[in-house]
């Protein structure tokens, strides 16, 4: 019994792991977006940016950016945890 409970506490303590990592990796992501908006428009109301998207979108127009930049945004995730185990 005592092996089994050690095995699931050392279980818990990698998905902990695997959070953290994912947490990072997410908070570096939307770091970097921030900084290279920044770079290329002066201007930008990063606060603003940070709150999401404008209200006067419509679902259907969010629903299709998503599913434009779907792709690319998973090649950059997948990118990122690359360069996270290197």
């Amino acid at each position: 019994m005592d092996g089994m409970k050690q095995e699931a506490r050392a279980a818990r303590q990698e998905v902990e792991v695997a959070r953290q990592a994912a947490r990072d990796t997410v908070y570096t992501g939307v770091h970097h977006a921030f900084a290279v908006a920044r770079s290329h428009y002066v201007n930008i109301d990063l606060e603003e940016l940070s709150k999401g998207y404008p209200g006067d979108y419509a679902d259907a127009e969010l629903d299709a950016f998503e599913e434009e930049t779907t792709p690319f945004t998973q090649n950059l995730t997948d990118k990122m945890l690359e360069d996270n185990e290197d």
